[in-house]
């Protein structure tokens, strides 16, 4: 009985799971679409410190080459849509965080809990992102802080989301981590829709 019990709390959360990095993706392809359009209008100031700590960190690739016990060094020529694509999402998002230089990036998340609470865009999607990187990287002793959810939520709000599968959700096998990952992407799929508003990003 308690394996059984068990197994279908697995199977809940694996399906959590595998929305979540489904939505993630379409996420994070959004914010670089947006960044890499905002780019050509980006103040020359913050390009050109943007363009120095990128540029210098991937001026140079080593790698090994084990059959000769060698370890190569190629220098690599400025290229601007490279530097783009070098940049994480993290560093994207604090970038922005701290420049505030792409207006769909900042914008306010209601909570579903408190009114007149809202959460700050920039930290939102930091929380994704913590909650992303967990999960690919150390999923079998997986620990979510405070810093990673937007918004605990509670069975009351979860079950009035609108798509069947999380209205088809056995509730009571919901595990604490399953919890918060289903909690994080309610809000991503409202975060989405907010970047995407003005219709011009292909995510």
């Amino acid at each position: 009985m308690i394996n059984s019990s068990l197994e279908a709390q697995e199977k809940v959360d694996a399906l959590i799971i595998y929305k979540f990095l489904v939505l993630y993706n379409a996420f994070e392809n959004c914010i670089r679409d947006i960044f890499s359009k905002e780019w050509n209008s980006m103040d020359s100031a913050i390009k050109n410190r943007i363009a120095y700590y990128v540029g210098w960190l991937g001026s140079v690739t080593k790698y090994i080459e084990y059959d000769t016990y060698s370890v190569h060094q190629e220098a690599n020529r400025y290229d601007e849509e490279m530097l783009i694509k070098k940049l994480t999402i993290n560093q994207i998002i604090r970038i922005d965080r701290k420049e505030k230089v792409i207006s769909n990036f900042s914008f306010d998340i209601l909570s579903k809990i408190k009114k007149q609470l809202t959460f700050l865009s920039h930290e939102s999607f930091l929380c994704l992102i913590s909650m992303r990187n967990k999960l690919a990287h150390n999923i079998l002793q997986i620990n979510f802080r405070n810093s990673d959810i937007i918004e605990l939520l509670p069975n009351s709000i979860i079950e009035k989301d609108s798509e069947f599968w999380i209205r088809n959700i056995d509730l009571t096998k919901l595990s604490d981590s399953g919890r918060a990952i289903l909690s994080n992407y309610i809000f991503m799929k409202e975060i989405l829709v907010e970047l995407r508003k003005d219709g011009s990003y292909e995510y």
